[in-house]
């Protein structure tokens, strides 16, 4: 029982870190798109 509780754990952990790697990596995305954009209007 105690392993299947393990399990949960380290499979919900990894769905953590894979959405917030992605949001991240969105985050990233949008700032070089508005980085792009703020040179292209000055």
């Amino acid at each position: 029982m105690p392993l299947v509780c393990l399990v949960i754990h380290y499979v919900g952990k990894i769905i953590v870190m894979n959405k917030s790697n992605q949001l991240l990596m969105e985050g990233v995305m949008h700032r070089k798109i508005l980085v792009s954009l703020g040179i292209l209007f000055l």
